[in-house]
């Protein structure tokens, strides 16, 4: 993980599961090192793919959420705030 990564982690496809490596989205092609120490190369894919589908490693599920905690605990990801001016105001 480098000082640049604004996100806890990211999910790929690989051998029938999701799996989630440290950090910010990577390049497709690149070799990293999932969170349930496996190697494999990133893969995208498009919103309708099948991929999103497929379970989730539970290993990576699990190192995920320990690492978005962290993330959050150390203040470098918290709930987003959104403003809908346009729906107007309640009075």
């Amino acid at each position: 993980m480098t000082s640049n990564d604004l996100v806890p982690c990211c999910w790929t496809p690989h051998d029938g599961k999701r799996h989630a490596y440290r950090g910010d989205l990577r390049d497709e092609g690149v070799t990293v090192m999932s969170l349930c120490c496996r190697v494999i190369v990133v893969r995208h894919y498009a919103i309708n793919a099948e991929e999103r589908c497929w379970p989730e490693c539970e290993t990576c599920a699990q190192r995920a959420r320990e690492l978005a905690a962290e993330h959050q605990m150390r203040g470098l990801i918290g709930p987003i705030e959104v403003s809908l001016p346009a729906y107007g105001s309640c009075h």
